[in-house]
């Protein structure tokens, strides 16, 4: 019965894959066929000898007969339903893996031909040869090229199959699709509910795991380099995916790849920094870079390119250690900090335990706005002061507003601050920019507010989208007195008792310190900004951290620290004022997934929909206060005279090279008359 079942399926196989000699139906599929056959005629003989044991059996034992030839009969259609599955499964992914290889512009091979495709088919479907190629266009064959080697990962994928049910125990039903998936390598429980799914479905996983499939074998010889005529044909007709490394950098150095566009033509990230390595090495002079122990593997460089960095070498690891907890806003948090000084996270967390001890940092966000200053120019300044004038006003305030929002839904303009030198005129536009750090968002909305303000004033000339009048990256008093990105100040109140045991100084030590190094010994070197002792190292490791930009550090990190006795002099109150905090938690570096969980950790991961611009305003809150606690720590240190003696226990945990110096020499000493001189 069942091999009555199996036998015009295997009939209708043969006659599916009779086009092809190499065709992969007939190599897989018909001794699958041949074994179901075999298994069945085996059970259906059984079944037939049991039936004709039934006349001498009694009423029992007939009813148990019955039983088991219902259980066969089962077990056959079952046979029959995976059978079918299979196949059809299959023949679905040979037709995908022959599109593939007819759309890379090449007739399939012998061994990739399926039966139910005819070589006139393939023919009519080949793209042009590459003589007719021109190469402007091969940069648009470079991705496709490497179908074909995803084609041979299936076909081997496909080989190995073939070999598992030839290894098969013979006669062993494959009843389900559990059974089958048991002798497909590199398939787990999970491809069990493909193969029940549909036969595109495994079609479509069989290819997927073909082209992760690493131990395949091509045509590319490693170890022999072609002439560059050579190779440049194999480009121009196959994509760089059939040159080996160094044949890649043979039309590097040619200018036929352009050195730049390395993952754009190789569509492999991790072969074209490797190749860009290998440039880079051989042409310098050290020759190092090539077997560096910078890394580059095990990355996400997807989140990279077209984002954060070009002509990537590798990435750079930088410890990230953690300081904390500290109560900010009656919250509990730990705060990362990504930095290769050594006692810069121990000292904040120090700072930590006494503001917390204390009953921890409030902060206040005064005020939130990116700026961007273009410069312009007027015929004269009179047309300039007209210019100002107008830009000043209600109606001309109002009309560039509407003309610089409709770039965005996010970017609002708050408001314009405008100043001239001459005949050119400088326009400050301060903006809410949600939760971006916003400089490319505010720059879009400028570019569309000058050519509104050009079509008013014809004569005006746009000099530069930002004339530094912003200020980006340097130090200004503009970003000191009006504010860029966000203005926080934090504040707390350290009792007497925690300021002498956690910091080891006293209030009126720390006090004096701070008024003498802080306030006058900044204003005696002329400081724009830097009433502090060291607010750039907590806010650039937390930068790093975070994935935000550390040019920015320059304003960001502006700060003036105050302290004072509270509480009758027995307590120390602390504040830090910080009016340049330029922050995002979207776009740039926070996209890359480390510095993105450490956002996470602070609470203010990505955008805030219910709120926008609140996740970046709680990340520039975290950094005031944990600038507080550096500042904190620091000043006593200093104040109770164990700087040095920190950073020697905790920055040179590794000897120091030994100097050639002998060390009873003595270094003479530089009197005041040669400094004089």
């Amino acid at each position: 019965m069942l091999d009555r079942i199996a036998a015009p399926l295997v009939a209708r196989v043969s006659d599916m894959a009779a086009g092809g000699a190499a065709s992969p139906l007939r190599v897989h599929i018909l001794p699958v066929a041949s074994w179901f056959v075999d298994g069945a005629s085996q059970s259906s003989s059984q079944v037939a000898a049991a039936l004709g044991a039934v006349d001498s059996l009694d009423g029992s034992s007939i009813v148990i007969g019955l039983l088991a030839l219902v259980v066969v009969a089962s077990l056959g259609v079952n046979i029959y339903l995976a059978f079918f599955r299979t196949a059809s499964a299959v023949t679905a992914a040979g037709s995908a893996f022959d599109s593939i290889l007819r759309n890379t512009g090449s007739a399939a091979p012998s061994e990739y031909s399926f039966a139910d495709d005819t070589s006139s088919e393939r023919e009519s479907t080949a793209m042009p040869s590459p003589e007719r190629t021109e190469p402007a266009k091969v940069s648009d064959k470079v991705c496709s090229a490497s179908s074909s080697l995803e084609a041979a990962r299936a076909e081997l994928l496909m080989r190995k199959l073939n070999a598992a049910n030839e290894s098969a125990p013979h006669g062993i039903a494959l009843h389900s699709t559990s059974a089958l998936s048991s002798f497909v390598p590199r398939i787990d429980s999970s491809t069990d509910m493909v193969l029940k799914k549909s036969p595109s479905t495994l079609a479509t996983f069989i290819a997927a795991q073909a082209v992760q499939e690493g131990a395949y074998s091509t045509d590319v010889d490693s170890t022999q380099v072609r002439t560059l005529e050579a190779c440049r044909a194999v480009f121009e007709a196959d994509g760089p995916q059939m040159l080996n490394d160094d044949e890649v950098l043979l039309l590097v150095n040619a200018s036929v790849i352009p050195a730049y566009a390395l993952e754009k033509h190789l569509c492999d990230n991790i072969r074209a920094i490797k190749v860009r390595r290998a440039l880079i090495s051989r042409a310098s002079g050290t020759g190092s870079l090539e077997t560096s122990q910078l890394p580059y593997h095990h990355y996400d460089y997807s989140k990279v390119h077209g984002q954060c960095c070009e002509n990537v070498i590798g990435i750079m690891p930088i410890p990230v250690g953690v300081a904390g907890p500290i109560r900010i806003d009656g919250e509990m948090l730990h705060v990362p900090m990504a930095t290769t000084e050594g006692a810069l996270v121990a000292s904040t967390s120090r700072g930590c335990k006494a503001i917390t001890l204390g009953g921890g940092a409030s902060t206040v966000l005064t005020k939130d706005g990116m700026t961007r200053g273009p410069c312009l120019q007027m015929p004269s300044v009179v047309r300039a002061g007209a210019l100002k004038v107008w830009l000043e006003s209600d109606n001309g305030t109002a009309e560039v507003r509407a003309a610089f929002q409709s770039t965005s839904r996010f970017a609002k303009l708050r408001s314009l601050k405008v100043a001239i030198a001459g005949r050119l005129v400088f326009v400050r536009f301060t903006t809410f920019t949600g939760d971006a750090m916003g400089m490319n968002m505010i720059s879009k909305g400028c570019e569309q507010a000058l050519r509104f303000i050009q079509s008013k004033f014809s004569d005006c000339e746009v000099i530069a989208v930002s004339g530094n009048y912003c200020t980006d990256k340097k130090p200004a008093a503009i970003n000191w007195i009006e504010g860029r990105g966000k203005s926080v100040a934090a504040e707390a109140v350290i009792p007497g008792a925690i300021v002498r045991k956690v910091l080891k100084t006293t209030v009126e030590d720390l006090c004096r310190l701070n008024i003498s190094k802080n306030l006058i010994g900044s204003a005696m070197a002329g400081s724009v900004g830097g009433f502090n002792a060291h607010a750039a190292n907590t806010l650039t490791a937390i930068y790093l951290a975070t994935g935000q930009d550390p040019a920015q550090n320059v304003e960001s990190s502006m700060c003036i620290t105050l302290m004072e006795p509270a509480n009758d002099g027995q307590d120390l109150r602390i504040s830090c004022t910080m009016p340049s905090i330029e922050v995002g938690t979207i776009g740039g570096g926070t996209v890359l997934p480390p510095q993105a969980a450490c956002l996470e950790m602070l609470g203010c991961k990505g955008p805030n929909r219910d709120q926008p611009g609140a996740h970046a305003q709680r990340l520039a809150r975290v950094i005031c206060a944990a600038v507080m606690a550096g500042e904190l720590s620091l000043c006593s240190a200093l104040a109770s005279g164990d700087l040095v003696k920190s950073h020697i226990a905790l920055n040179r945990a590794v000897p120091a090279t030994p100097a050639n110096t002998p060390q009873n020499s003595v270094t003479p000493q530089t009197s005041i008359a040669n400094m004089r001189s």
